[in-house]
């Protein structure tokens, strides 16, 4: 998976994604950190690693949960007002569940316990210059 800086978040998705995919075991993952950072990138990326095109997009304002769709992405879950609506399908397990949020937003602790935080942090000036090296060629 291709993705500038962040290196102690790529490692670790390295280990665990794989092995999700083969088991398809569930797990929830917050992704926390500045605007800016390339969290929604990151955690799309992700998502198409695990099941392609056919994962559950939606913003933290309208969720949307497909029972038929194993992989549920929400961004700027800061946005859901009743998060209590999701613990039961985190704590099942089934569901590949995948959040991102900016570092200004209030979580509850009982949503941020039950998952594996992923915290962004500062780029290097090497990363910015790869990253505006990468995406002034589109």
């Amino acid at each position: 998976m291709f993705f500038i800086g962040q290196e102690h978040i790529i490692l670790q998705l390295g280990d665990i994604l794989p092995y999700i995919y083969h088991n398809k075991e569930g797990i929830n993952l917050l992704f926390r950190g500045p605007s800016g950072y390339g969290k929604t990138e990151l955690a799309k990326k992700c998502c198409n690693f695990l099941a392609g095109d056919n994962y559950q997009f939606s913003l933290g304002n309208k969720p949307k949960f497909n029972r038929e769709t194993w992989v549920h992405f929400i961004d700027e879950i800061h946005l859901l007002e009743t998060p209590e609506i999701l613990y039961p399908i985190m704590d099942k397990n089934e569901y590949v569940m995948i959040y991102a949020t900016n570092f200004d937003s209030v979580l509850p602790e009982a949503l941020t316990n039950r998952c594996n935080n992923f915290i962004f942090i500062e780029y290097s000036t090497e990363d910015l210059r790869e990253i505006f090296r990468v995406h002034s060629k589109l």
